[in-house]
């Protein structure tokens, strides 16, 4: 039981981050376990905890979390553009000095009302993880290579 304390507050820590800072998950699939395992691990926490009155705050807190979280992927989400889950869908260009660097194309399906896109620069840092910038390809000099790839990771037909 002492592990869940650190997994709890790891999972926790990497979903603010990547809420609030352009570092994102390169997988989608990755960012609702971890959301999964923070409201899982929360839980077990609230078993750990000897005192009652703290005990009721944090059952109370844990209900609100699931309703709000509830609330925002399906009322609130979709209106939002930039909370989402991006997929690349095209490389333009590729950093010459480091062809991992790239700027691409992605898109977002909002439903209804068809598709967001957006230009980004995509810095891996992981496997895992990824720095996503909003890029104006005005800017673009010398040191970039043109490429026009297809992007699909799973290679889906």
């Amino acid at each position: 039981m002492q592990i869940i304390k650190p997994i709890f507050f790891i999972c926790l820590g990497l979903m603010l981050v990547t809420f609030f800072t352009p570092l994102a998950f390169q997988y989608y699939w990755l960012k609702i376990v971890m959301g999964i395992s923070t409201l899982l691990l929360s839980f077990f926490l609230v078993k750990e905890i000897q005192h009652r009155s703290l005990k009721r705050i944090l059952i109370f807190l844990q209900v609100t979390v699931i309703v709000l979280t509830v609330f925002f992927y399906f009322v609130i989400n979709p209106s939002f553009n930039e909370r989402g889950s991006w997929e690349t869908v095209w490389i333009t260009h590729r950093l010459k000095e480091d062809p991992k660097i790239y700027v691409a194309q992605q898109m977002l399906d909002i439903g209804a009302r068809g598709y967001a896109r957006r230009i980004v620069k995509v810095i891996p840092l992981t496997p895992l993880f990824a720095w996503v910038t909003p890029f104006d390809t005005t800017t673009l000099n010398g040191s970039w290579t043109k490429v026009n790839e297809d992007y699909n990771p799973f290679n889906w037909k």
